[in-house]
């Protein structure tokens, strides 16, 4: 910082030195303040968004399936979750596809072994879809 004052410098030449001296030495600024999230929201996130993967998409479908989906709170949030899928890491996307597949596989009808989907999961495929929709087509792909 002496060099900067001791001297009449340009003004990019001024800005690397504040760059570079703000770099080493950082201004004190306390941490975000960051509210925890309930340990059912921390135990959901954990499972799509960190132990999804290829060789634990079985292990997490499991688990999924474990939730009380008839519990309001808990369905919310599992479909929240599911419906983020901009959330997940790029190579796992496919594995949240499988995921929701999976979940769809456990509910099939009696009569006619026709595949339908229950309310909790259709409300994920009608928020993801319109949302992929949106984005393609804003990007001028088609």
């Amino acid at each position: 910082m002496r060099k900067k004052t001791a001297m009449s410098l340009d003004a990019r030449y001024t800005m690397l030195i504040e760059n570079a001296f703000y770099v080493v030495n950082p201004p004190e600024t306390p941490p975000c303040a960051r509210e925890p999230l309930p340990p059912l929201h921390e135990y959901i996130r954990r499972l799509l968004h960190h132990d999804l993967a290829r060789g634990t998409t079985e292990k997490v479908l499991r688990q999924v399936r474990r939730l009380d989906w008839r519990d309001g709170e808990t369905a919310e949030v599992a479909v929240s979750y599911l419906a983020a899928v901009w959330n997940v890491k790029y190579y796992n996307i496919r594995y949240a596809a499988s995921l929701l597949a999976g979940l769809v596989g456990y509910h099939v009808s009696g009569s006619n072994n026709r595949l339908r989907f229950p309310p909790k999961k259709r409300k994920v495929w009608t928020l993801v879809i319109p949302s992929w929709e949106m984005k393609v087509n804003e990007n001028g792909y088609f």
